[in-house]
């Protein structure tokens, strides 16, 4: 029986495990991917914006995971998996800064604080004025 719906999702440790196996390396202005296990040759992950943030789609054998760039080259640099609860933040707040010198681990929770913009915050405010006028 052959199943034709989504494809089961690539978990970090087999993502660092491309790494180990240098089958995933940050090349010289972007990230390759060995095409086949025999061939020396690689070719480049092209991304795929998504939310004004840069994706990269991973294939392996019948397993594939969207992952973020930011998280990608994290992996790639360091070599170690990212905690459940923290996220790969930019620095200098630029999504598309994917620099790794300008990227750090946060907690989740504080990272997706920091990240509601003062439009949203105004417009929340606004929405609980209609109710409790000066909250």
């Amino acid at each position: 029986l052959h199943y034709r719906g989504a494809l089961a999702k690539l978990d970090d440790e087999e993502i660092l495990e491309m790494i180990r196996d240098r089958r995933l390396l940050l090349g010289h202005s972007n990230i390759v991917l060995k095409w086949h296990e025999s061939q020396l040759k690689y070719i480049p992950l092209k991304p795929i914006e998504h939310r004004g943030r840069n994706q990269h789609a991973i294939r392996l054998g019948d397993r594939q995971r969207k992952i973020g760039r930011n998280r990608l080259l994290w992996m790639l640099v360091r070599h170690e998996p990212i905690p459940m609860s923290m996220d790969v933040d930019h620095e200098d707040r630029d999504r598309t800064n994917d620099d790794p010198s300008n990227l750090r681990l946060r907690d989740s929770y504080e990272n997706q604080c920091d990240n509601i913009s003062k439009q949203q915050l105004e417009d929340a405010m606004s929405f609980f004025d209609q109710f409790i006028p000066g909250a």
